[in-house]
C-alpha cells in the first residue's frame, strides 16, 4: 500500500512538473511571439480548421469538444520517404511499438495505452478491418505515403458515431482526390539501407468531368534478420520484404447537388518470417493480399447532405514453413521473439474499394457509402530435416461487408443532427496444420442505428448522441456520448467527455484452436476533460487533455495449469493518463514539443491486480521542428523519447514466459528536402540519427542508423 500511495504521488508530481514546465515555456514563447504573429490576427486561427472526423460532416475546431489532431498535407509534403506508422508515432498519446522492426514484421498501434484493436482505421470515412486477424486490427504499412493527402486523428472513444472498433481512437486517412485540376502525374524514386528500393507512379485531375487519383507503389528490400542472434555465430539470414499497392479513386459530379465517388485499394505483399523470437527459419515464407472496394453518393440538401456507402473489404493470408536440411541459421520472417526461422516467409495483399454519393440538402446533407475491404494472407514454413519433416502451413481469409446511410443536417441556428444506419457482416475461414475454421460457423453480423445531436448556444457547444447496436451472436446494446464545450473569447475551448463502447469478441477469438463461444463483449466507459487554448492565432497554440477509461470483461488470453490456451474475459481493465502538446507556427518556421502518461490494471476474477499494458510506456515526449532556410530547402528534426516498459519473455521450458522490463529509449530522425527546379525535388532521411540500440519487441531487431534518399518529378 505505501508503494501505490507513492506512486500516486509520484505520478502527480510528474503530470504537474511537465503541465507546469509546457506552460512556463508557453508564457515565455508568448511574449517572444507576439510582435512577431500581430501581423496574423486577423487570419484564420487553428480553432476554425476545418475537420470531419469527429462529427461525420465539416466542422471547425471551435465547435467540437475534442481536440483533433491532423497530419497535414504540408507535413506530409515534407515527409517523403517516411511510413505511415513513423508519421503517426511523432503525434501525442500514440505508440507504435514495432514501427522500427524489420519491414514485414507486424507492428503494434497504442492510442492512449488502449490495444491495437480498439482503434478504428478509416479509408476516406470508409471503415477497414482484418476480419481473420486476432484483434481484427488493420495494417497501416498497407498504405503508401504518396497516396494520402492528410490525417485526421480523433482520440477518445468514438462509437457512437463509428460503431463498436471506436473504442479507443479513429484514425481517417484521407487520401488524394481530383478537385478539377487538369490532368498531372509525378514519379518518385528512392534507395537506401538494407538494400530497399522504392517506386511510385501517381496521377490526378479531372478527364471528361471524371476526376481521377491513381498512385501505382513496389517496394523491394532485403531487409535484416528480424529475429535477435543469441548463437554468437551471426548465421541468421537477412528477411527480405516486398510490396505492392495499388491506389485508385474516381469522383463524379452527377449534378450541382449528386456526386458518385468509387474508391479501390490493394496490397499485395510477400517476404520471409523467422521461426519466432531468437529463432531463425530459411524456409518460413508469406503472402497476404488485402482488398477494398468501396461505392458511394452523395446528394447535397438544402442545409445538410445524404450520403450512401457499401464497402467490401476482404484479407487473404498464406503462411508455408518447408523442411530443410539446416535448422534455425537464417531467415526472412522471424518465428518469433529471438528465433530465427530460415524457411519461414509470407506475402499479403490488402485490396479496399469504396464508392459514395452524397446530395446537397438546403441545410445540410445526405450521405451513402459502400465499401469492400478484403486481405490475403499466406505463410510458409518448411520445416528442416533437424526438426521436423512436416511443412507447416496456414491459410485464411477475412471478409468485411460494411453498409451506412448517413443523414445530416441544420434543424435550426442552434442544432445540427448526424444520424444514421449501417449495416456490417464479418465472416472467416482458416486452414492450417492444426486445424480449420469454416466460414459457415465463424461469421456474425451487426445492425446499428445512430443519431447525434450537436447544440450550439452563444460561447456553449454540446453534443449528446446514442446508438443501438443489434448484434447477430450478443443480441441488443446502447452506447451513448455526452461532450459538452465553452468556447472564451474566441481562443480558449473547455470541454469534457462522458462516453461509452461496446467491443464485441473478435471472429479468432471466438473460433481459432484458442477461442472461446462463451467470451462476453467488453462494456468500456471513458472520462475526458481538458482545453485548447490559442494563445496567438495562427501562431501559438497549447492543449492537455486528461483521461480515464475504465472495461469490464476484458478480454485476454490465458494459460491454464495443465498449459491449455484459450481467451477469456477478466474482471476490469483500469487505464487513465494525460497528454499534453504545445505547437507554435511563425513565418517558415513550424515546431511542436509533447509529453503524455498512461498507466492501466487488470484486475482479474481473484480481484488480483496486474498491471499489464506490455509494450507501452508510461511516458513518452518528443519534438517535431521543420524550417525552410530558404525558397529551396528545408530541414526538419523529429525528437521522440520512449519510457520504460514491459513485455512477455516467451520460454521453452516451465514457467514457459515470464515478464521483463525493456529500457527507455532516445530517437532522432532529420529530414532535409531541396527543389532543384519547379518539377524535380531532392530529400534525404537520416534515421535513427545516433545509432541507438533498443529493443520494441524481446527476441526481434529493430533499426540502427538507416538512410534513405529519393527524388520527386512532377509530370505535366
Amino acid at each position: 500500500m505505501l508503494w501505490d500511495k507513492t506512486h500516486i504521488n509520484m505520478k502527480k508530481n510528474y503530470v504537474v512538473a511537465v503541465s507546469l514546465g509546457l506552460a512556463q515555456l508557453v508564457l515565455h514563447t508568448t511574449a517572444g511571439l507576439a510582435q512577431s504573429a500581430s501581423k496574423k490576427q486577423d487570419t484564420v486561427k487553428n480553432l476554425n480548421e476545418v475537420v470531419v472526423t469527429a462529427t461525420r460532416s465539416p466542422k471547425k475546431q471551435s465547435e467540437i469538444g475534442r481536440v483533433v489532431s491532423v497530419i497535414s498535407r504540408e507535413e506530409i509534403a515534407r515527409s517523403q520517404g517516411k511510413t505511415v506508422p513513423e508519421l503517426l508515432n511523432n503525434v501525442a498519446g500514440i505508440t507504435f511499438s514495432g514501427a522500427q522492426n524489420n519491414m514485414g514484421i507486424s507492428s503494434s498501434l497504442f492510442v492512449r495505452g488502449s490495444s491495437t484493436g480498439n482503434t478504428l482505421i478509416l479509408i476516406d470515412g470508409f471503415p477497414v478491418n482484418n476480419a481473420s486477424g486476432i484483434d481484427g486490427s488493420y495494417d497501416l504499412n498497407a498504405f503508401s505515403l504518396e497516396q494520402i493527402d492528410h490525417i485526421e486523428i480523433l482520440k477518445g472513444s468514438g462509437s457512437t458515431l463509428y460503431g463498436s472498433d471506436a473504442v479507443a481512437a479513429v484514425i481517417n486517412i484521407i487520401t488524394k482526390h481530383a478537385k478539377g485540376q487538369e490532368l498531372t502525374g509525378d514519379v518518385q524514386l528512392s534507395a537506401g539501407s538494407y538494400h530497399t528500393f522504392k517506386g511510385s507512379v501517381g496521377l490526378i485531375g479531372t478527364l471528361n468531368k471524371t476526376g481521377i487519383a491513381l498512385n501505382v507503389s513496389n517496394t523491394d528490400s532485403k531487409g535484416f534478420p528480424a529475429a535477435t542472434d543469441t548463437t554468437g555465430k551471426q548465421g541468421f539470414k537477412n528477411d527480405a520484404f516486398h510490396q505492392q499497392t495499388v491506389s485508385l479513386n474516381l469522383t463524379q459530379a452527377v449534378s450541382s447537388k449528386f456526386s458518385l465517388n468509387g474508391n479501390f485499394q490493394t496490397t499485395y505483399n510477400t517476404g520471409d518470417l523467422p521461426a519466432g523470437a531468437f529463432k531463425d527459419d530459411k524456409n518460413y515464407t508469406y503472402s497476404n493480399t488485402l482488398l477494398f472496394g468501396g461505392l458511394g453518393a452523395k446528394l447535397l440538401l438544402p442545409k445538410g447532405s445524404l450520403l450512401l456507402n457499401v464497402s467490401q473489404n476482404t484479407v487473404w493470408n498464406n503462411y508455408l514453413d518447408e523442411p530443410s536440411a539446416a535448422n534455425y541459421n537464417t531467415g526472412d520472417l522471424p518465428a518469433g521473439a529471438f528465433k530465427d526461422d530460415k524457411n519461414y516467409t509470407y506475402s499479403n495483399t490488402l485490396l479496399f474499394g469504396g464508392l459514395g454519393a452524397k446530395l446537397l440538402l438546403p441545410k445540410g446533407s445526405l450521405l451513402l457509402n459502400v465499401s469492400q475491404n478484403t486481405v490475403w494472407n499466406n505463410y510458409l514454413d518448411e520445416p528442416s530435416a533437424a526438426n521436423y519433416n512436416t511443412p507447416y502451413f496456414s491459410n485464411n481469409i477475412g471478409r468485411i461487408t460494411n453498409s451506412e446511410i448517413v443523414f445530416t443536417d441544420n434543424l435550426a441556428s442552434f442544432l445540427d443532427i448526424t444520424s444514421g444506419a449501417n449495416y456490417k457482416y464479418s465472416n472467416t475461414s482458416q486452414n492450417n496444420s492444426y486445424g480449420s475454421i469454416d466460414s459457415k460457423l465463424a461469421n456474425n453480423n451487426i445492425t446499428s442505428l445512430y443519431t447525434s445531436l450537436f447544440l450550439k448556444s452563444g460561447i456553449f457547444h454540446m453534443e449528446l448522441g446514442g446508438r443501438y447496436n443489434h448484434h447477430s451472436q450478443y443480441g441488443n446494446n446502447f452506447t451513448y456520448t455526452l461532450n459538452p464545450s465553452v468556447l472564451l473569447a474566441d481562443q480558449f475551448k473547455v470541454f469534457a467527455t462522458l462516453a461509452s463502447a461496446y467491443k464485441t469478441p473478435t471472429l479468432y477469438q471466438l473460433y481459432s484452436q484458442y477461442g472461446n463461444i462463451g467470451l462476453k463483449p467488453e462494456v468500456t466507459t471513458s472520462y475526458e476533460a481538458g482545453f485548447d487554448w490559442q494563445i496567438i492565432r495562427n501562431a501559438l497554440s497549447f492543449n492537455t487533455v486528461f483521461f480515464k477509461r475504465k472495461t469490464k470483461d476484458v478480454i485476454y488470453f490465458y494459460t491454464d495449469a495443465s498449459f491449455n490456451s484459450f481467451y477469456k474475459n477478466g474482471n476490469k481493465q483500469d487505464d487513465q493518463g494525460f497528454e499534453s502538446e504545445l505547437k507554435l507556427k511563425v513565418d517558415n518556421f513550424t515546431a511542436s514539443t509533447y509529453a503524455a502518461y498512461v498507466t492501466g490494471t487488470q484486475t482479474d476474477e481473484n480481484g488480483v491486480d496486474t498491471h499489464n499494458l506490455l509494450r507501452r510506456p508510461r511516458n513518452t515526449y518528443g519534438a517535431n521542428v521543420s524550417y525552410q532556410f530558404i525558397k529551396n530547402l528545408s530541414v526538419g528534426v523529429n525528437y521522440k523519447y520512449t519510457g520504460e516498459r514491459s513485455d512477455t519473455h516467451y520460454l521453452d521450458v516451465y514457467p514457459y514466459s515470464r515478464v521483463e522490463g525493456l529500457a527507455a529509449y532516445n530517437l532522432f530522425d532529420l529530414h532535409i528536402q531541396a527543389n532543384a527546379t519547379k518539377k524535380l525535388s531532392l530529400y534525404v532521411d537520416l534515421k535513427n540519427l545516433f545509432d541507438k540500440r533498443y529493443t520494441d519487441w524481446i527476441g526481434y531487431n529493430t533499426r540502427g542508423f538507416n538512410a534513405y534518399g529519393g527524388i520527386k518529378y512532377l509530370l505535366d
